[in-house]
């Protein structure tokens, strides 16, 4: 097959752009934090070396697999060879999305680890997505008996059935993302800010949405897939998990980022709200109850810590936060209200 067909130019031209937004979020996020990198970050590095991985076998798939055309019109070194790259693709898959979500579970940890509920949420939810890459990771790999026959259709021997096994993970995979995407709405609302910096920080956050709607997309689409034509009936699958796999890291990428990218909108939001609304003078600080000062405290330490993170403010900076109680004092006063 001299020439490519329509889905496999455009599968070409997804992913590369794809590819190349990714890798310059990336860059910034490891430019952003050169200085503080840490576990999230190594993790976020594995997910995009499988990532690059994958594409080159999404890439081999259209340019040389015959992506596109019916199965009956390929020769059969190119149906061996989408099958393979079709097997790649899919354990790449099975590890891309578990280390993009370990990576962002580690950076709520570092940020909201103050808030004794919010840790046993991070540890179920990270249990959950290990049991989802233990399910799923074997499973790809042993989907045919013998393995080989899973890019060798003439090979004796059986395979699992393909559109139940992509139901099933792709369902799972769905409730995860959106129970990630929720975590941080009710820590980042107790954070001291104002309303419209609360606001631009979810709105940070909630740039996951993006993968989370394509991984529902994608769920969606998984009947149109025609196991008796895979070649020319998985473009619409293979592109909305390709959106799924880059706007994961993206999203992983722009919390860090937000600063580059929100601080004119807050500005803007901050003018446009000291216009329109009259200032407010708060007075009896000092007859505040002592449970209301401890709340305070601790609202301000985790704001501080929500800032370094998502800021990189080192250490050494941190005398440019004096009203920012010691992190010893602030865990103690978090732990007594949680």
């Amino acid at each position: 097959m001299a020439t490519l067909a329509q889905d496999g130019i455009n599968s070409t031209i997804i992913n590369t752009v794809l590819l190349v937004l990714t890798i310059i979020f990336m860059l910034l996020r490891l430019i952003k934090k050169r200085n503080a990198l840490g576990l999230e970050d190594w993790l976020l590095c594995v997910a995009m070396l499988f990532l690059v991985l994958g594409d080159i076998g999404v890439w081999l798939m259209a340019v040389k697999g015959g992506e596109g055309f019916s199965i009956r019109t390929l020769n059969r070194e190119q149906v061996k060879l989408f099958l393979k790259m079709l097997y790649w693709t899919e354990l790449a898959y099975a590890i891309v999305i578990p280390t993009i979500k370990f990576s962002i579970l580690v950076s709520y940890f570092k940020i909201f680890s103050v808030l004794r509920w919010f840790r046993f949420a991070l540890y179920g939810t990270g249990v959950l997505e290990a049991l989802w890459f233990l399910g799923v990771f074997p499973a790809v790999i042993f989907q045919c008996t013998p393995i080989k026959k899973a890019w060798n259709p003439s090979r004796p021997g059986h395979c699992i059935e393909l559109i139940p096994f992509l139901w099933a993970n792709s369902i799972a995979n769905t409730i995860l993302d959106y129970t990630i995407l929720l975590l941080p709405v009710l820590p980042v609302w107790r954070l001291q800010m104002s309303k419209e910096q609360k606001l631009l920080v979810l709105a940070s956050f909630s740039l996951g949405s993006l993968a989370s709607i394509a991984s529902t997309m994608r769920t969606i689409r998984t009947n149109k897939i025609n196991t008796n034509d895979i070649t020319e009936s998985v473009f619409e699958d293979f592109m909305w998990t390709s959106v799924e796999r880059h706007c994961g890291i993206i999203s992983a990428c722009l919390p860090f980022l937000a600063r580059y990218f929100g601080h004119g909108l807050l500005s803007f939001l901050m003018a446009l709200s000291s216009l329109v609304s009259k200032p407010v003078t708060l007075l009896g600080k000092h007859f505040q109850s002592n449970n209301t000062q401890r709340r305070e405290i601790a609202a301000s330490s985790l704001t501080h810590r929500a800032r370094y993170e998502l800021d990189g403010v080192h250490s050494k900076d941190q005398e440019r936060f004096p009203h920012v109680v010691s992190k010893r004092a602030s865990n103690i006063s978090v732990r007594q209200l949680v």
